[in-house]
């Protein structure tokens, strides 16, 4: 009764919660598909397209650790387990709030590609490559028009609301484009960071690898396999104060840990999961 296990699916396996979808298989596509999400990401006039390969399940991995601790959490007070369901379209969707509140308070569907009521948002390019910007209100507005020169626009009726910006994206964007084109995207990046205009150059994997921040941060860890050698992985989230670095193992061969937890934990002597083993009941590294 004190059991904690959890599911991870494509469509969710919560008894009373089953749909005519909870017997499908799926891939992180068909969650990004049926949730809206695919249908937000590209341009107006171009196909719906995906976002991260796997974003999905390692969304769902992260959500599933997250609901074990909750239900661990919850046995400290009841002393009962339960079942921790994770469903890949559930979890998109629920990454997708923005679209589903803009439905259901408005009536309105968002339009891939192209913001209605906010400008600009969205990769421009530099010298040396792209620099990410974000407009979400007017003040910022302000400080981007002062530091491109062009303190008129904050006043101008065409760009005054995100909504005239939007409308007229047209006649602005060659504005930031002409600003931008002749500096680095180190210099657009300071210049507007200064200014208290939030901006990131847009990297590549290798400036990833070449940024000292995540080296610092210890955001790329390196895992010494013993079938491949030693490689630089993605660290998992978040740091903790009490736990400044997390075990950098390489992942368990299938059924390494088959033996601690049914001797160690659950009281099994070696000659039964020997017998198990011979069954085929279960399997061991």
């Amino acid at each position: 009764p004190r059991l904690v296990y959890a599911l991870i699916s494509g469509f969710g396996r919560m008894p009373g919660l089953e749909t005519k979808y909870s017997g499908r298989p799926a891939f992180d596509i068909v969650a990004e598909a049926m949730s809206g999400v695919m249908d937000l990401i590209g341009f107006e006039d171009r196909p719906p397209t995906y976002t991260l390969y796997g974003l999905a399940d390692v969304y769902s991995g992260l959500v599933g650790a997250y609901g074990i601790l909750q239900a661990l959490f919850m046995r400290e007070h009841t002393g009962e387990g339960q079942m921790v369901d994770v469903s890949l379209l559930d979890n998109m969707l629920a990454l997708n709030e923005r679209m589903v509140a803009l439905y259901s308070v408005s009536g309105n569907e968002p339009i891939r590609g192209r913001l209605e009521h906010q400008w600009p948002r969205g990769a421009y390019r530099c010298s040396d490559g792209y620099v990410a910007l974000n407009v979400p209100d007017d003040g910022i507005w302000a400080r981007l028009a002062t530091t491109v020169g062009r303190p008129d626009l904050i006043d101008d009726p065409r760009s005054v609301t995100g909504t005239a910006r939007a409308s007229n994206a047209e006649f602005l964007q060659p504005i930031i484009e002409a600003w931008l084109a002749d500096k680095t995207r180190a210099e657009a990046v300071d210049t507007l960071n200064a200014a208290g205009m939030p901006t990131g150059p847009v990297y590549t994997a290798r400036d990833v690898f070449d940024d000292e921040h995540f080296q610092t941060r210890g955001m790329l860890a390196e895992v010494d396999d013993p079938e491949v050698g030693p490689y630089a992985f993605a660290r998992t989230v978040p740091h903790l104060s009490k736990v400044s670095q997390i075990p950098l193992e390489p992942s368990p061969a299938l059924g390494a840990h088959t033996r601690e937890v049914l001797e160690g934990i659950l009281g099994h002597t070696h000659e039964d999961v020997d017998e198990l083993v011979r069954c085929g009941v279960v399997g061991v590294s």
